[in-house]
């Protein structure tokens, strides 16, 4: 339970903002207790040995290689709109190096964290590459009118 946990923390002197309590909750979402007690889900704590064994895995294999017609699409994305509205959109490429400084200037990871929470409904950490492209370009409007998808990629499950 929840509770239990800040009282172990606070027993060993370590206190924590509402807001790093509400980051937690969100991070780790658990079920809510039959007495109304909130339970936080630290299982993917756990799951860091077979994290470790996927990087491996990852770093033998180029994804940005394996880009192409056949590869799966979430037509819909974030926004529920059609892959059509993508196709009209003029979108310029960028490089890594502006991606990463356009997101380093205006940290918005609580609010992107939060709204993947919020559409991964099962709460296995995962959303498609377009709906992360969205959500960024939802988040920073410089990033509209870019192309995302190639760096994304990079950081995406096969």
């Amino acid at each position: 339970m929840f509770e239990t946990f800040i009282k172990i923390l606070d027993k060993y002197g370590y206190k924590i903002s509402k807001k790093e309590q509400n980051d937690i909750l969100t991070s780790f979402p658990g079920m809510e207790g039959g007495d109304g007690s909130i339970r936080i889900n630290i299982a993917r704590i756990y799951d860091q040995k077979y994290s470790i064994i996927l990087d491996k895995m990852y770093e033998k294999v180029d994804v940005a290689d394996m880009e192409g017609l056949d590869e799966p699409m979430d037509v819909n994305g974030y926004l529920g709109l059609t892959k059509f509205y993508r196709s009209q959109v003029k979108e310029e490429p960028i490089t890594a190096q502006d991606f990463i400084k356009a997101i380093h200037k205006n940290f918005k990871l609580h609010e992107i964290m939060s709204t993947i929470s919020y559409i991964d409904k099962d709460h296995n950490g995962y959303v498609t590459a377009s709906e992360l492209d969205d959500i960024l370009k939802l988040f920073y409007p410089e990033l509209q009118n870019r192309i995302l998808l190639p760096h994304i990629k990079k950081f995406s499950s096969i």
